[in-house]
């Protein structure tokens, strides 16, 4: 490549002020050149974890910070924790590529308080190309890209070629001439019609990655003239349209200005609210203590008021020793006697005051304890309830995780025809998917919360699992008809209806007759047994149309639904098979009259012809 000359610039001048797509004013646009450092911001005072991830998908994380230290997720990505205790939650891009262009979202206890759009400068390249000669684009990035053509007579662009997925696709007049080596895309036989501005624009995000300008060399001196003259008149439009372009952009850039103070008053009212509500649940947790303090108070009082009862009675047992001393004393002394019935009386009245508030504070008491009971329950049975569901959603999990292999064995099985079908893969699988239900029934042998539902649980999938392995026996020796009958037998076995079997094997039997005998006696015979078992087989149908309609949001249930369904079908296709059979019995019409009227042409005699051999009506699993 060689430098640009001054008519190269002015074209680089007219691709910026048409191509540049406009910004969203939702987000907060960051441009950055390609590889070079920068710094989307984020002023917060974050007490606890600060964030920055993918707007679209919150489960990318970039970088983080907490109080103690500042860690970066993704190799490229970091934040500061100096500047994180500062209230600067800032993320540094130490080198930005065009894979890094997306909307990040800063947060802090999960909250938004920052979205930032990075995208990437559009690159300008001035190439001169040889008349005749090739033009290499370079398209960078691997999103869907269109080539965008702006000649240098017109101003409008127009797109030659879609790259999707590394599919080239051009227009007919550029198909013969280009071809793609991903990530470069060559014009071939490069004429003076060529030169322009070739844009490579991202079409899923809407950018222009890159912009060539191209020359193409061999123009003559009156051609050059005329091309300097025409940029001299294009400049001056282009002032024009610049300052136009400028005052238009100067506008919206007021705008987005408004839009982002409005958005930073929002977000300061919604800092007051969570202001207000800690200060209220401060207020909260103040009341609580008070009211601890107050229970503590009334502890204390009830303890006190248990003293002076104590101190009462003592003096109550005092005073009656002293009394039973002094009985003959009293009984002189009538007067002193008196006295002391009502110092008595007055220490029992105090007595009883003294017991009430006793029984007062005992019920309060009592009514404390309940409380604080009754809430140490709530917690316990909370407690008990979040183990629970974690530990039936690990029950959950690890069951749907053996439906799943389940299945894909079944998958495997039903495709066994295709040429991809490796039986020592199908071994492998089998005995991973025992183990995984062995382990499953060990892990929850002592657990007696669970213990009854996994064992059901592991009885199921065994059998399906047995009847995997005879499908996959049955597929190392016999054909697709054999199994699919094997199948079909299994599960007539274990259905209660012993009339579909008694009618299967009539017919069995009453064909086998026809085809030694060819006796017409037992056609009607085999047409009844046909209908009963195609009667059964819509009779199942019906019942596992209902049983779905009850049980459809259970993955087990869901699986067996589906081989009750493939054995139905199976059978169905055995009952179309035998009355094709049946037809050859079937005498055709006319024969009958053209065998009493005509006579039997004597045949000579030959050997009788080896009859190809039949394929075996059914077989016992």
């Amino acid at each position: 490549m060689q430098s640009c000359s001054v008519h190269h610039c002015v074209l680089l001048l007219l691709t910026l002020t048409f191509t540049t797509a406009p910004v969203a004013a939702g987000d907060c646009p960051t441009l950055v050149k390609l590889h070079q450092p920068v710094t989307l911001p984020c002023a917060h005072d974050c007490s606890g974890e600060a964030k920055w991830t993918m707007q679209r998908n919150r489960d990318v994380v970039f970088a983080r910070c907490d109080q103690t230290t500042c860690s970066s997720v993704v190799k490229g990505y970091e934040m500061s924790h100096d500047q994180y205790l500062k209230g600067d939650l800032s993320l540094t891009i130490t080198a930005a590529e065009y894979s890094m262009r997306n909307t990040y979202a800063c947060e802090c206890g999960g909250l938004d308080y920052s979205i930032v759009r990075l995208s990437i400068e559009t690159v300008f390249s001035a190439v001169q190309v040889k008349h005749d000669g090739d033009l290499i684009l370079d398209l960078t990035v691997p999103e869907p890209v269109e080539v965008i053509y702006t000649s240098s007579d017109s101003a409008d662009g127009e797109r030659i070629c879609n790259v999707t997925q590394r599919s080239l696709q051009c227009k007919a007049e550029y198909t013969h001439r280009t071809s793609l080596r991903y990530p470069e895309l060559t014009l071939r036989d490069v004429t003076h019609s060529d030169r322009g501005l070739y844009t490579i624009r991202d079409t899923e995000n809407k950018e222009d990655i890159r912009v060539y300008a191209v020359a193409v060399t061999g123009l003559s001196k009156g051609v050059t003239a005329g091309i300097v003259v025409l940029v001299l008149v294009l400049v001056l439009v282009i002032i024009a349209v610049i300052m136009y372009k400028w005052r238009e952009v100067d506008k919206k850039r007021r705008a987005a200005e408004e839009k982002r103070r409005a958005a930073e008053e929002k977000r300061r009212a919604a800092e007051e609210k969570r202001r207000a509500a800690e200060e209220e649940f401060r207020a909260t947790e103040k009341e609580i203590r008070t009211a601890e303090e107050e229970l503590r108070t009334a502890v204390e009082e009830l303890r006190t008021a248990v003293e002076e009862l104590r101190a009462v009675q003592e003096k109550l047992r005092a005073r009656k020793e002293k009394l039973r001393a002094r009985k003959e004393k009293l009984r002189a002394h009538k007067e002193k006697l008196s006295a002391a019935k009502e110092k008595l009386s007055a220490a029992k009245e105090k007595l009883s005051a003294a017991k009430e508030k006793l029984s007062a504070a005992q019920e309060e008491l009592r009514a404390a304890q309940e409380e604080l009971s009754a809430a140490q329950e709530e917690l316990r049975a909370a407690e008990e309830k979040l183990g629970a569901n974690k530990e039936r959603r690990k029950v959950e999990n690890e069951e749907r995780a053996v439906v799943e292999n389940v299945n894909q064995l079944f998958e495997i099985l039903q495709r066994k025809n295709h040429p991809d079908t490796n039986l020592k893969q199908i071994e492998k699988k089998l005995d991973e998917v025992e183990m995984m239900i062995k382990d499953l029934e060990e892990g929850y042998r002592e657990n007696r919360r669970y213990k009854d539902r996994v064992e059901s649980f592991c009885y199921t999938k065994r059998r399906d699992l047995e009847l995997c392995r005879k499908l996959y026996a049955t597929l190392q020796s016999e054909s697709e008809g054999i199994i699919a009958l094997q199948l079909l037998w299994r599960f007539i076995e274990e259905t209660p209806e012993n009339d579909v079997l008694n009618a299967m094997l009539s017919a069995e039997d009453l064909l086998e007759r026809l085809y030694l005998s060819e006796n017409p006696a037992a056609l009607d015979m085999v047409e009844s047994n046909l209908w009963i078992i195609k009667s059964w087989c819509n009779l199942k149908r019906y019942d596992v149309d209902i049983f779905e309609q009850n049980h459809s949001d259970k993955a087990n249930v869901r699986l067996m639904i589906i081989n009750t369904g493939a054995l139905l079908s199976v059978l169905g296709k055995w009952c179309d098979d035998k009355e094709k059979k049946l037809k050859k019995y079937k005498p055709k019409p006319g024969s009958a009259e053209r065998s009493e009227n005509q006579p039997v042409e004597s045949e000579p005699e030959s050997e009788p012809e080896s009859e190809p051999e039949s394929e075996p009506l059914y077989c016992n699993v």
